[in-house]
């Protein structure tokens, strides 16, 4: 049986990374940029937010239990068929304010997170500047070294 439980019409990616809505709009052109659904299917996002989500998925706040995030991204592997996620962080997080270099760190830390539940075959790290561009902190090829 297709993962899909909608139908197969849908191709779906996963994004996840702070609630802060100035950022979903260039995330989901990225994300159009690099998947291209079949004949008759629509791209379609899910979204797992969190306020400062790079920070907590780096275990570096107290927000909420990374597992809750792991249980919803489960769901979008499992019942969606989602095979992308796209874990991000962005200039002037309110749920993390700090600066881009550390924003950098977090993303690197987080992705590593992600790849670690092994639920995704792919996936990137990315950072949204303050002109809403979006730039690949770790490219889905990318290992990522966590330093302890």
């Amino acid at each position: 049986m297709n993962k899909q439980s909608m139908g197969g019409d849908f191709l779906f990616a996963t994004r996840i990374g702070c609630m802060d809505g100035r950022v979903s709009r260039p995330i989901e052109e990225f994300v159009r940029g690099l998947l291209t659904p079949a004949e008759g299917q629509e791209l379609v996002i899910d979204v797992i937010p969190a306020p400062g989500m790079d920070a907590i998925l780096a275990g570096e706040s107290n927000f909420a239990p990374i597992e809750q995030y792991r249980k919803m991204a489960e769901i979008s592997v499992e019942h969606h068929g989602s095979r992308l996620a796209i874990v991000s962080g962005h200039n002037r997080c309110a749920g993390n304010p700090c600066t881009d270099e550390r924003h950098n760190g977090h993303i690197h830390k987080a992705v590593e997170t992600v790849r670690g539940w092994g639920l995704f075959e792919t996936v990137i790290g990315v950072f949204v500047d303050p002109e809403r561009d979006v730039h690949i902190a770790v490219p889905a090829e990318e290992s990522v070294a966590v330093a302890a």
